[in-house]
């Protein structure tokens, strides 16, 4: 399940930054700086994962051993451990609808504001992997309940369509930015 999870997430960054770098010919190797950020803020957003496992007030089963695992000094078993447990984890502060608005406008700002193309791609990676998950959610189940667990009430699904409508578009937006 996780290869098949890290082989989508690749897939979709790949025809992302494909068509972004069709429109941007001109920049030639200055366009690996964009990928070489793409690449890395694809699996950035998934360091909540960690924190989560590290959290001490996280008594859940897969957290208790994560944290076993790396205080013995055993990470690279633990981060293992932690991708064959990641469909267990909830509440991840990276993963939610209170951090995606930060995140949109942290690409807005990135995109405006330096003429970074590696914090370009990271930026843009790290939106279209939240993105990416939320399309997925919705295409099978319907219900991007998840996505709001710091909000203390249901979100009904007219409102989670909204909100993740607006900001498909509002990334969308930004990655005109880019070309």
């Amino acid at each position: 399940m996780f290869k098949k999870e890290v082989t989508s997430h690749l897939l979709v960054t790949f025809i992302y930054f494909a068509l972004i770098s069709l429109f941007n010919l001109n920049l030639g190797f200055a366009l690996l700086f964009l990928w070489f950020g793409g690449l890395i803020g694809t699996f950035l957003l998934d360091v909540d994962h960690v924190l989560l496992g590290l959290d001490l007030e996280n008594k859940t089963w897969w957290a208790e051993k994560f944290r076993f695992l790396w205080n013995k000094k055993k990470y690279k078993e633990a981060i293992f451990y932690l991708v064959g447990t990641h469909l267990e984890h909830r509440n991840l502060v990276f993963h939610s609808a209170l951090f995606q608005p930060i995140l949109l406008f942290l690409a807005f700002f990135v995109l405006t504001s330096t003429s970074s193309l590696f914090g370009s791609g990271l930026v843009m990676s790290m939106n279209l992997h939240l993105l990416k998950d939320e399309w997925q959610c919705f295409l099978e189940e319907g219900d991007l309940g998840w996505l709001f667990w710091q909000i203390k009430r249901k979100v009904d699904k007219q409102a989670q369509r909204i909100y993740f409508l607006t900001v498909t578009f509002f990334f969308l937006l930004l990655s005109l930015l880019l070309l």
